[in-house]
């Protein structure tokens, strides 16, 4: 994924869960700042965006397609 389309994508989480970058922020016991420049330049953590997501009760998953047509899925926390 690209940094921009990251960017926008948690935008619009936030949007919906009427929730600032500061509100995020504070959310993963952060400074707003930092966490505003890890979004915008695409380097947020996976670990915190994950942390993030769980906190606004999404359930973030990993899943795999075996070579035999199974599809295993992993809850990520």
């Amino acid at each position: 994924m690209e940094s921009k389309e990251l960017y926008r994508l948690v935008k619009i989480i936030l949007l919906d869960n009427n929730l600032s970058e500061r509100g995020a922020a504070a959310l993963l016991k952060t400074v707003n700042t930092n966490f505003s420049r890890k979004l915008k330049a695409g380097t947020l953590r996976a670990t915190e965006l994950i942390n993030l997501l769980n906190m606004l009760g999404y359930k973030v998953y990993a899943e795999r397609h075996t070579k035999d047509g199974v599809k295993e899925r992993t809850e990520l926390k």
